[in-house]
């Protein structure tokens, strides 16, 4: 029964099955009611219960009249137990029965002179109240009983059914001081399963996990398991806790404590620091109980879990979520504080600063919560260096909180903001005030100092050390004390790792010369040696190790300095690249000092000075061991890396890659991950793989978007699409794009579409995603190349209207680019070609006037000529013509050529017939060799004839006609010219020879003219025609 009742409590169950009814408490009774229950079809209550009654009233003994009464109601409460369920009979006749039972044992009660069955009804009552949920009653009842009998079988459980009433309601106080008597009462029952429950419930509940612990461990029940996982849980034995949980929930699959325990095998890895295997469980959780109302808290801890690991990103996510989709609950503000607190880590000190200051501005936050965040704040001011937000936040923190734990800390930074600041005067009144201002005794204050630059140095706030040893604590400690030593190996610490070798060194300086304590020295001499090899005097830094090393073999129990002080030596020697002397300083480190947290740091530098040495074999056997002895240390990833890229550079792809994966799949989140999946991505080329290669580019750009590597992927992309031209580019692009999520990458890889587009000449389609990327990224610094290759495109098609529309504004705001000049020249053919003379005329003047040494000067020089030609002002005209030939170096290139012959027709239609000479001798000087002289040599007898220089003119048409090839169109004219000028000088013969030549050398109607003109001079020349 007591088992039932407890069952009861812990998982409130309440029904008539909780009581055990199978006993029988004397052998009367049993005589009674024996045929009732051997039978086995039992009859009901209605049938039995009056053949009971007149059983009873027959008998004149009280005592037996008792016993009769008794069995009646136990036979209404047996039946509704051997009913089975409480569906299989109706609830109203079951209540009928129990108000019948209780009313047989009430009356016995009150009527019967014999005790014993007086104190079984009262227990049997207190059964029925307890399953009433009448608590209070029930336990009146079994007080009764127990105070009344001493019999265990009847006192004893009523006095533990006592223990179990007071539980329900709540006063475990009572249950425990009425369990306490029950052991001083019945001591022998110490053994019985349900006083070993209790014993250990109570040492639970008093955090006496120890005894709990023993006493549940004891028990195979469900409810023992369940709090024995509570106690290991509650006294830090996570592992045990862990795994009892989860055996419960293996054993027990469908208990209704199953989700609790699920999530607090999550907790149990948390509290382990096991950040990965307790973000697998705590997603588990979430997958399996998707509305539990633990959920929020699982995702919380995932967050806490990935902040610890430095996963910034991750951590973001799920403070976000939490935030955004739980925002009453009172984790969403402590998912506030942590995302601030992410942002502060991630340096995204903005957000950091936001994030806090919504924390700050509410009203329901706690006080814990509310000065955490204001701690937040201010550190975050500081550490953006913005010393007058962190005083105004340090000053609000302490007018708010002046006593909270908080508070030193926040003294501290408020100092040292006032230092930055140059107020030293009140920055030294606040470090006396933390420091020299208590009422402690020296050797005290000395203590409390020393502790403070512990801490601070720890945290790695040396500024704050060199603050509060400059301006406070060197003015209170004798120069010569001890303490002042220590102090200053702290101080003289802050120099070395905020970069100030110089300082350091004074200091260690004097730490060495003075102090004779050689605890002090030896540490000391060791930051004087860093000092020198940070100021690049190595051998002086090497001396002074054998230095130490010899002090440290005269002192005892400096083992393993000793060997610390071999692995600087090694050090040096690896920065001097004497490999092999290194090589054996670190082996003999990692052998001699096993359990050293340096060891990982020593193998990695023996592999790589093995590498180094080029024994690439020997060097993988090393970091292969380092990773199979320490796969969590950071130097374990170094070795995997180095790995992977040894196998890269020797040629053994397939071995890199498989190293590479395991790098990755490490989780490790340090600046290297990206370049990590490069290699890969590389690797994947090499073997012409090129679909695994795009799929990590795009994992790298998914991931690592604003990353360099990003970057580069993306020209190892472009280089898969020119080795496979089967792969859908333009797809591909449009993919890492999407991956890029509006980064920068994801511009560049828009951008590297729409120009590719370009290069193969597509110009429609590079036009449209030219016009995506300008939508999408107003912002980027590629935009103006994209309105670039916009215009160009424009151009390319012949749209001079839209490329004028995208060039002007494009050459007004980017006066500086690269492309400007290109896009100035084309803007101005653009505006040519719309016959937009002014406006190309302009254009055109920009690059002549301010850009002469560029590749547009010369072609704008000419294009230049014609506009102002096509204007009307050919003085100009000429002028950028004659200088475009002076500046061009090929005299006989085209462009000069055509050049000449517009100076010549602008001169010729100037009348200047004698600078259209001067033009034409040129052009002969340059087409000497080409069959184009012929028509030089035509025109300057053509403008011969016009200056009246007939003579002269004849003279070139006959060295004209004397030239090869015979059928040159210009030959033909100047056939025909001086054929003119014989007839008109009556030399018909001599124009006949001339006719005949162009006869021979013509076709068609000139052919037929020529033919019949010379015979009609024939016979004019013979006298035979009738007609001149």
């Amino acid at each position: 029964m007591i088992l039932r009742i407890m069952l009861g409590i812990i998982f409130s169950l309440s029904s008539l099955n909780a009581m055990d009814m199978a006993r029988d408490f004397n052998n009367e009774l049993i005589s009674v009611s024996e045929f009732y229950r051997d039978s086995i079809v039992k009859p009901p209550p209605d049938v039995i219960i009056p053949k009971l009654d007149d059983i009873a009233n027959n008998f004149s003994d009280e005592y037996d009249k008792t016993v009769v009464r008794f069995a009646m109601a136990e036979v209404y409460l047996k039946y509704i137990i051997d009913s089975g369920s409480p569906g299989n009979l109706n609830q109203k006749i079951k209540q009928d029965y129990i108000n019948k039972a209780y009313a047989g044992y009430d009356m016995i009660t009150r009527t019967s002179s014999y005790d014993f069955w007086k104190d079984q009804s009262l227990y049997r009552m207190g059964e029925i109240e307890y399953n009433r949920k009448n608590i209070l009653n029930a336990t009146k009842l079994f007080e009764n009983v127990s105070s009344r009998v001493s019999n265990y079988f009847v006192g004893g459980e009523a006095m533990l059914a006592m223990v179990y009433s007071n539980m329900v309601s709540g006063d475990y106080k009572k249950a425990e001081e009425v369990f306490n008597k029950f052991l001083n009462k019945y001591p022998r029952y110490t053994n019985d399963k349900n006083v070993i429950f209790l014993n250990g419930y109570f040492a639970f509940r008093n955090g006496k996990f120890n005894i709990a612990e023993d006493n549940f461990t004891k028990l195979a029940s469900q409810e023992s398991m369940l709090y024995l996982g509570y106690s290991y849980f509650f006294d830090g034995k996570y592992q045990l806790a862990a795994a009892t949980f989860d055996k419960i929930g293996k054993d027990y699959p469908t208990a209704p404590y199953r989700e609790k325990n699920d999530f607090l095998i999550g907790e149990c890895f948390f509290k382990m620091n096991n950040y990965d295997t307790a973000i697998m469980k705590y997603k588990a959780f979430i997958d399996a109980y998707p509305d539990s109302q633990y959920k929020p808290t699982a995702m919380f801890r995932i967050g806490l879990c990935l902040l610890k690991q430095n996963d910034f990103r991750g951590a973001e996510f799920y403070f976000t979520h939490i935030t955004s989709y739980y925002p009453d609950k009172d984790i969403a503000l402590f998912s506030s504080y942590f995302l601030a607190r992410s942002y502060e880590m991630e340096k995204r000190f903005a957000e950091a600063i936001d994030t806090y200051k919504s924390i700050t501005a509410r009203k329901d936050v706690s006080q814990d919560l509310l000065s955490l965040s204001y701690f937040g704040l201010a550190r975050t001011y500081y550490m953006l260096k913005d010393y007058t937000g962190a005083i105004n936040i340090c000053d609000k923190f302490i007018s708010l909180f002046p006593a909270n734990k908080l508070r030193m800390q926040m003294d501290l930074m408020l100092a040292n903001s006032l230092a930055n600041k140059g107020d030293e005067k009140q920055a030294l009144m606040i470090f006396k005030n933390v420091i020299i201002d208590m009422s402690l005794p020296p050797s005290e204050r000395d203590d409390v100092i020393i502790s403070v630059l512990d801490k601070l140095s720890e945290s790695r706030q040396y500024s704050s050390i060199l603050s509060l040893y400059n301006l406070v604590i060197k003015s209170y400690i004798s120069d010569k004390d001890i303490n002042n030593y220590i102090n200053l190996m702290y101080v003289a610490d802050a120099y070395l790792f905020t970069e100030l070798p110089h300082k350091s060194q004074l200091i260690y300086e004097k730490i060495v010369s003075e102090c004779k304590d050689e605890k002090i020295i030896v540490p000391a001499m060791d930051g004087l040696a860093w000092s020198y090899f940070y100021q690049g005097n190595i051998d002086k830094a090497l001396d002074l190790r054998y230095q130490i090393q010899r002090m440290l073999d005269a002192m005892p129990g400096t083992h393993s300095f000793y060997y610390k002080n071999n692995l600087s030596i090694a050090d040096i020697m690896f920065y001097q690249k004497r490999y092999d002397e290194a090589y054996k300083l670190y082996e003999s480190f990692v052998k001699k000092s096993y359990d050293d947290l340096l060891v990982p740091k020593a193998m990695f530098l023996e592999g790589l000075c093995l590498y180094r040495l080029k024994y690439y074999s020997d060097a993988l056997d090393v970091w292969e061991n380092l990773f199979k002895k320490y796969p969590d240390n950071e130097y374990s990833q170094k070795a995997v890396f180095n790995m992977a890229d040894t196998y890269f550079r020797t040629g053994d792809y397939s071995k890199a890659i498989d190293y590479y994966k395991e790098i990755i799949s490490m989780g490790s989140n340090d600046a290297d991950q990206p370049l990590y999946y490069l290699r890969l991505s590389q690797l994947y080329y090499s073997m012409q793989n090129y679909v695994d290669s795009l799929e990590t580019i795009s994992l790298l750009i998914s991931k690592f978007p604003d990353s360099a590597e990003a970057t580069t992927a993306l020209d190892l992309a472009e280089a898969i699409y020119d080795k496979n031209p089967k792969i859908n580019y333009k797809l591909s692009l449009k993919q890492l794009a999407n991956e890029g999520s509006k980064s920068k990458v994801s511009a560049d890889a828009q951008f590297r579409l729409a120009r590719r587009l370009y290069e193969e000449e597509k110009y429609d389609d590079a036009i449209a995603e030219f016009k995506n990327f300008i939508a999408a990224y107003t912002s980027s610094n590629l935009a103006s190349q994209a309105q670039f290759y916009l215009g160009m495109s424009y151009y390319k098609i012949k749209d001079f209207k839209n490329a004028v529309a995208v060039l002007k504004p494009y050459t007004d705001n980017y006066v500086t680019s690269e492309e400007y000049l290109t896009a100035l020249f084309t803007l101005a053919s653009s505006q040519f070609k719309l016959k937009l003379y002014k406006e190309s005329l302009e254009s055109y003047k920009i690059i002549v006037d301010k850009y002469p040494d560029s590749t547009y000067y010369n072609f704008s020089l000419f294009n230049l000529a014609m506009t102002y030609r096509i204007l009307g002002d050919v003085d100009k005209a000429k002028e950028s013509l004659w200088k475009f030939y002076e500046v061009s170096t090929d005299k006989k290139g085209s462009d000069v050529i055509s050049a000449l012959w517009e100076i010549f027709n602008i001169e010729k239609e100037q009348a200047n017939y004698e600078n259209a000479l001067k033009v034409l001798d040129t052009l002969q000087t340059s087409l000497a060799q080409s069959e184009d002289i012929f028509e030089v040599l035509y025109r300057k007898a053509d403008l011969l004839i016009s200056m009246k220089k007939q003579d002269e003119a004849v003279k070139i048409y006959k060295e004209i006609i004397a030239m090869e090839p015979k059928k040159n169109p210009y030959r033909l004219q100047a056939l025909i010219k001086l054929g003119e000028i014989y007839e008109n000088q009556k030399m018909y013969k001599a124009a006949a020879e001339l006719y005949d030549d162009l006869a021979a050398n013509s076709s068609g109607d000139v052919k037929k003219a020529a033919k019949e003109r010379a015979v009609q001079l024939k016979d004019i020349s013979s006298g035979n025609s009738k007609t001149n």
